[in-house]
């Protein structure tokens, strides 16, 4: 455990170090290359940003419009033939959509429940 320990609060200054050193013997400019890759990513961010939007977005107007609550309450018949509690049916309906919209009904959840809950772990096993 102690080297778990060290190994933690170690390897940020050995990975700093490492980048430093190879900088130094190979010569090349790793400032720039590093200025590149987060210009890169600053495209992929751009690229990515206005579809999770869109996704939390339309899952926001479902879970408002009361259509999601429709679904479930549906769906909430052969969930229990199944031995699904109701609570998570919602969580495992958006998971098909966003993932991330997902985790944020999961938050909801762990809010009223507790994580430790059987619907907690319950529904944190649909995430995984």
């Amino acid at each position: 455990m102690n080297f778990l320990m060290f190994l933690s609060q170690a390897i940020t200054p050995l990975l700093v170090f490492y980048i430093l050193g190879f900088s130094f013997l190979s010569g090349r400019p790793v400032m720039d290359d590093f200025l590149e890759g987060a210009k890169e990513g600053m495209g992929t961010v751009a690229g990515i940003l206005p579809t999770l939007v869109g996704l939390m977005a339309a899952v926001a107007v479902w879970r408002s419009s009361g259509f999601l609550d429709f679904l479930c309450e549906i769906l909430s018949k052969p969930a229990q033939a199944l031995h699904i509690p109701a609570q998570i049916m919602p969580v495992a309906l958006v998971r098909l959509v966003s993932n991330s919209a997902a985790v944020s009904l999961l938050l909801d959840l762990f809010k009223e429940y507790g994580p430790d809950s059987y619907l907690g772990l319950a529904s944190s096993l649909l995430l995984s």
